[in-house]
């Protein structure tokens, strides 16, 4: 059962999860008595969760909002209805896995391509098929400078709070809409595996910072046909429920320098996982700070999907 991984300088193989559990789905006819969601959308199309209105945020009157001004990458705010997005692998490469990718920002906003859309193109072209997810974020002001004012903010608290034992950053009372979102995108994506070539026990989702909390908060949340099969915190605030019970396999990227998220969470995390005698693996990197995503920095996280990918295969295949 694998523990921790350190990587140093270059890619390191990451051993094959032992005695990996299959999940079986006993529940066929709840299922569509569960889900309130819309017929399945052609690839790229972005699929609505809620369509009768996302349960616990029905009067929201925020406008989800896109820019390209706030960090060099696009970000989404402002998500009132979530929404997953296909990305589907050709059919001659298709390995019958699917990974649903929640993007990071604080619950403030997404960042929707270095950690969304081109994590999620790069699994789709190695025969993945990965879903978008966008989910409710917390409200922000419509006018761009004050929206700035706001990042800034929360990053200044974040300076100024947390220890190595906690995360710099305020808990937001969005999160658990948020969790409801990822475990809906499961359960959507379960109902709909026999037409887009997936395996309905190959389902999992990977997050980055508060994506990773939403990752980890469907672990410890999601059942039934709303469990994930496997879960992946890169740089992620870990979920600070107990261990469920069959809980799912966990693989966590942490770096040391990451001024954030102390590495020592991650640490914490996989720790309760071992214990509780279920599989995880710890990545622990040197350096790449926080928010790399599919950035290219010259460190040592440079590497970290393609880590990650062998972990997935080896999980998720038999």
């Amino acid at each position: 059962m694998p523990g921790t991984i350190v990587i140093s300088n270059g890619p390191t193989r990451i051993p094959r999860v032992a005695d990996k559990p299959l999940w079986a789905l006993t529940c066929a006819t709840l299922l569509c008595a569960c889900l309130s969601v819309t017929a399945v959308a052609s690839t790229g199309d972005a699929i609505p969760l809620w369509p009768q209105g996302a349960p616990g945020s029905e009067n929201w009157q925020q406008v989800e909002v896109e820019t390209d001004d706030l960090i060099p990458h696009r970000v989404v705010r402002n998500v009132v209805a979530p929404t997953l997005q296909p990305f589907l692998a050709d059919p001659g490469e298709n390995t019958g896995i699917a990974v649903i990718v929640a993007p990071g920002g604080g619950f403030k906003f997404l960042s929707i391509d270095t950690e969304g859309t081109q994590v999620a193109e790069w699994l789709r072209q190695r025969g993945i098929n990965a879903f978008l997810l966008k989910y409710r974020l917390d409200e922000t002001a419509a006018n761009a400078t004050l929206f700035k004012f706001q990042v800034g903010w929360m990053m200044f608290n974040a300076w100024l709070a947390g220890d190595d034992d906690y995360p710099r950053i305020v808990p937001s009372p969005v999160r658990p809409l948020a969790i409801a979102d990822a475990l809906q995108a499961i359960a959507y994506v379960r109902e709909h595996a026999d037409q887009w070539g997936i395996r309905p026990d190959a389902i999992g989702i990977i997050g980055f910072s508060a994506g990773g909390a939403v990752a980890t908060g469907a672990a410890v949340n999601g059942s039934g046909i709303q469990r994930p099969d496997f879960v992946a915190s890169i740089y992620g605030v870990p979920d600070e429920g107990d261990v469920p019970g069959n809980a799912p396999p966990l693989y966590i990227a942490a770096t040391a320098d990451d001024p954030l998220i102390p590495m020592a969470l991650g640490e914490q995390l996989n720790a309760r996982w071992l214990d509780a005698g279920y599989n995880s693996t710890l990545v622990r990197y040197p350096d790449g700070g926080h928010g790399f995503g599919m950035e290219q920095k010259g460190t040592s996280t440079d590497n970290w999907i393609e880590a990650f990918h062998r972990w997935l295969l080896a999980t998720a295949i038999d």
